[in-house]
């Protein structure tokens, strides 16, 4: 696959449901997330995910996600540090594939728009995830990481009410 791969080539590989994308697409506005960067044993990683976090009573929802979209992962309960731990065991659905996000994920929200300040976060989100597509398989450059750093702090503004809203 050639880095000159435009978006349109991007396959799609997802298949649900009208009833499942809206629904999903609304249940994410309330309480899914965009991040841009994974720790994994300590070190800090750029690189796009999504996150689904609801109570453990509330497992059979994410395991519901997980068997629609066919990706992502589910965890349970992974607080490795005391300062993190909380009373309520949790259960989460996440997707940090880059095959998944561009496949699944981006073509779900271009189908099934979100309505809230996601809605605009999304829009940096998508842009970052078919950029990395287009890359994958190839170390991250200085250049991408400064990328990466520019969306996230973008998305801060955004959490934060410091952007206008895109939505009437």
């Amino acid at each position: 696959m050639s880095t000159a791969q435009t978006e349109a080539e991007i396959p799609s590989r997802l298949n649900v449901s009208d009833e499942f994308g809206y629904w999903f697409s609304g249940f994410f506005d309330g309480e899914g997330s965009f991040t841009f960067k994974h720790v994994h044993q300590g070190i800090v990683n750029p690189g796009p995910k999504i996150q689904l976090t609801v109570r453990q009573d509330d497992r059979g929802v994410i395991e519901y996600i997980h068997s629609q979209l066919c990706c992502g992962r589910i965890h349970f309960n992974e607080y490795k540090s005391e300062a993190y731990k909380t009373h309520q065991p949790w259960v989460a659905f996440r997707v940090n594939r880059i095959d998944d996000l561009a496949e699944v994920i981006v073509p779900l929200f271009e189908r099934y728009p979100l309505h809230s300040k996601k809605a605009m976060e999304f829009t940096l989100f998508g842009s970052l995830v078919r950029s990395r597509y287009r890359f994958r398989g190839q170390p991250i450059s200085d250049e991408e990481r400064e990328v990466y750093g520019k969306f996230y702090a973008l998305i801060e503004k955004i959490r934060k009410g410091d952007e206008p809203s895109t939505r009437n």
